[in-house]
């Protein structure tokens, strides 16, 4: 990969190539900053305050805030992560993991590892030890609606989280240091943004990170792990809400 900046005085792109270690920093910096930007933001509600200013009655407040959470996930770790680094430094949306997989057999790989993502959430949604927790759809009745907004949210979400992990921060370390470091600069930060949800979620984090770098790395596609992530969260956030049980959805993620 060829690391490429514009120069404040020149417009002219500058190679960073020789400077590999910038890019890391960057990335890494970028990845703590949104998730800061984010767990402030949603804890204090503001993106809610926000809208509920401008009045919005035919959207339930508990859609409303559910509406928040996932499109502000989305800017913040999908559209500024892509407005930084491939519209300002300029790298190639291909060596970010925008493009489709190539790796013979992943069809049937990803369709296997689907189907257990949809399962598992299943099973865990009938156990009596998932009751503490709901569906981050906090809606007393669903309808059909509620479940078309709940899959449609958790994937708008999962595109920017997915693409700043497995696109941004995998590409960006795997091209300068290598699998070894990448993987574990990538499973260190994945774990501690879940710090906040407590240490069996932070510990859960660690093996379904490794398998997302796993597919970025045999794919070189941030997308099957987008896929598998969006299945996992779906099933067991509509579960939940069918069942009437509570599963912990922040265990999924």
């Amino acid at each position: 990969m060829v690391f490429i900046i514009p120069d404040t005085q020149t417009g002219m792109l500058t190679d960073l190539t020789g400077k590999k270690e910038l890019m890391p920093v960057i990335s890494a910096s970028t990845v703590c900053i949104v998730f800061f930007l984010y767990y402030f933001l949603t804890l204090r509600k503001l993106p809610l305050k926000l809208l509920e200013k401008m009045q919005l009655r035919r959207i339930s407040p508990e859609s409303l805030e559910f509406i928040c959470m996932k499109v502000t996930g989305l800017i913040l770790f999908g559209l500024i992560p892509y407005i930084i680094f491939i519209c300002i430094i300029r790298l190639s949306p291909q060596n970010l993991g925008l493009i489709s997989w190539k790796f013979q057999g992943s069809g049937y790989l990803l369709v296997i590892l689907m189907s257990a993502a949809i399962i598992l959430p299943l099973l865990l949604s009938k156990s009596r030890n998932n009751n503490l927790f709901g569906p981050e759809l906090k809606t007393r009745i669903w309808k059909p609606r509620h479940y078309v907004l709940a899959a449609s949210g958790w994937m708008v979400y999962l595109l920017g989280y997915e693409f700043i992990f497995r696109g941004v921060l995998w590409s960006v370390f795997f091209n300068a240091y290598g699998f070894g470091i990448a993987l574990g600069i990538n499973i260190l930060l994945y774990s501690a943004v879940h710090i906040p949800k407590g240490k069996q979620v932070t510990l859960g984090a660690i093996p379904v990170g490794a398998l997302f770098c796993f597919l970025a790395y045999k794919t070189g596609s941030f997308l099957p792990a987008f896929f598998i992530h969006s299945a996992m969260a779906i099933s067991g956030e509509l579960s939940s809400a069918y069942s009437g049980q509570s599963i912990n959805q922040n265990q999924l993620i």
